[in-house]
């Protein structure tokens, strides 16, 4: 999640009962590991990279922080799915990876930096 987050990090989560938007960082566990990215795409979304521009749904969208290049792709979200992605997008392993994640796999949201 680099550069906006960096290893050995302290961060506060809430969990159960969360309401999950656009960008919002988020703790998933993927195969018993628990991951801290970023939400791109939420259910039904139609997600695209196209340039390193962000499209969901065919609308172009700005991304309000920071991030490296991200190869072109496409990806429509499942219901009950959201896909996530990391900051640092040449090094991360995420839902490029693993591919979209179910709601139950959220465990929580990030609500602060130590």
């Amino acid at each position: 999640m680099k550069p906006n987050l960096h290893n050995n990090d302290i961060v506060l989560y809430k969990k159960n009962n969360i309401k999950l938007n656009y960008f919002d960082i988020v703790i998933v566990k993927v195969d018993n590991k628990l991951y801290v990215k970023r939400i791109i795409g939420l259910p039904g979304d139609k997600v695209e990279f196209n340039k390193n521009k962000l499209f969901i749904d065919n609308k172009k969208i700005k991304e309000p922080f920071e991030r490296n290049f991200t190869d072109d792709f496409s990806v429509t979200v499942e219901n009950n799915k959201i896909l996530v992605l990391g900051d640092n997008r040449p090094y991360s392993y995420d839902g490029r990876n693993f591919g979209t994640i179910s709601l139950n796999q959220v465990k929580g949201k990030m609500i602060l930096k130590i």
